[in-house]
């Protein structure tokens, strides 16, 4: 009796890895640990005066009295990165406004490093302890957030920018769409101020300086 050999054939498996990697988030990212390192350097090399100002600034910025309301202290959580936010929508909204975009990571990195450095400075490990605590959620979040803007606001100013060269467009409701993306952007900042601000009254208390 003869035996038959089944043999199975197994299809090869040519896994295919496709890692797209947007060059403007990564240069963006950069810009803006770029901004903490140079933040950081000038807060460290700052003159008496300088240190002197950013004390002040730190604890009229943290001193809550005790009838403050959770929206003040929101607010002043909030407006910071609200207004660079802002800045990044109207400047997308500019033919030319692509060179102006790079600076603005620069700046919130910067205002970082200059932050945590002065906390540090102020406070010693206290200072690093409430910024990781208490402000931890809003810098992530508005970090990324704003980064993402950044990248809309770049796309629809070289659209522009292309458009008033060559004259030619679309023809979409570039303003409408551009601008909702900008709303649904606004919502993770409002959402990390939110938490921070959670935190604030939670935590708030276990520094002295607070």
């Amino acid at each position: 009796m003869l035996k038959r050999h089944v043999v199975i054939k197994a299809k090869r498996i040519n896994p295919k890895i496709n890692v797209k990697i947007d060059y403007k988030t990564l240069v963006f990212f950069t810009l803006m640990v770029c901004g903490v390192i140079l933040g950081v350097f000038i807060s460290e090399k700052g003159s008496d005066e300088w240190h002197s100002f950013f004390t002040t600034v730190i604890k009229s910025y943290l001193h809550f009295e005790e009838n403050k309301s959770v929206l003040v202290i929101f607010s002043r959580i909030f407006l910071p990165f609200f207004t660079l936010y802002l800045i990044t929508y109207l400047v997308g909204m500019c033919g030319m406004g692509v060179p102006f975009l790079t600076i603005i990571p620069l700046i919130l990195g910067g205002y970082f490093g200059v932050e945590i450095t002065q906390y540090y400075i102020n406070f010693g490990l206290s200072g690093i302890g409430c910024c990781t605590l208490i402000y931890a959620p809003i810098y992530a979040i508005a970090t990324a957030t704003l980064i993402k803007c950044c990248c809309q606001s770049f796309d629809i100013s070289k659209e522009i920018f292309f458009y008033l060269i060559t004259g030619k467009g679309d023809g979409k409701p570039i303003f409408k769409e551009y601008s909702l993306k900008h709303l649904f952007f606004l919502v993770p900042i409002i959402i990390g101020a939110g938490i921070s601000t959670l935190f604030y009254t939670l935590f708030g208390d276990l520094f002295s300086f607070v």
